[in-house]
């Protein structure tokens, strides 16, 4: 979707459906990314360079008993190197804690 996002918005202008913003402003503050059980770094959205979406809507998830867990260190090292820190702190901790409303 990321890619199509300026598509939506030449083609579904505000004015003429009456929305209140873009289809590209409510993709982006509307729908989240969880990365349950993706631990690499080509299938992660945010970690490289989609500036579409940013880290905001990215989600650290694990699918345990399924997935290996053993891969998660060095998968949040590998991102650790392509995101900032900032960002990081948001996929794995405070993205969760503002969208479920909990403190971790």
């Amino acid at each position: 979707m990321p890619m199509m996002m300026q598509r939506f918005d030449t083609r579904f202008p505000e004015k003429v459906f009456g929305f209140e913003r873009s289809v590209g402003e409510m993709l982006r503050s509307q729908v989240w990314i969880a990365i349950s059980g993706l631990f690499s770094l080509p299938p992660t959205p945010y970690a490289g360079g989609n500036r579409d979406l940013g880290s905001r809507p990215g989600l650290f998830a694990v699918d345990y008993p399924f997935q290996d867990t053993q891969r998660i260190p060095e998968y949040l090292k590998a991102l650790g190197d392509v995101v900032a820190p900032s960002d990081l702190r948001k996929i794995c901790q405070t993205n969760a804690e503002g969208l479920l409303k909990f403190k971790a």
